[in-house]
């Protein structure tokens, strides 16, 4: 199982300073949180800030793709 980045979600991960080794951390060690939607995201806070990503499983292949993250300051 791999991790696929889309082109979008990598123009935004540039735009918001980070890199694909700190999101998969973030797959990998995240928490998850179930929104009001129902939707579930994963989490991972740190110091002064925390990542959040949205994904999907690919049924073939089993990879994760990353279909949307943000980096926000912690409060």
């Amino acid at each position: 199982m791999g991790v696929y980045f889309p082109e979008k979600t990598i123009d935004k991960m540039k735009r918001i300073g980070l890199s694909e080794a700190k999101v998969s951390e973030v797959l990998h060690n995240g928490k998850v949180v179930i929104l009001p939607s129902g939707a579930e995201v994963l989490v991972k806070r740190y110091t002064s800030y925390e990542v959040g990503l949205f994904y999907k499983v690919n049924t073939r292949s089993g990879d994760y793709i990353i279909t949307h993250v943000w980096k926000r300051d912690r409060r």
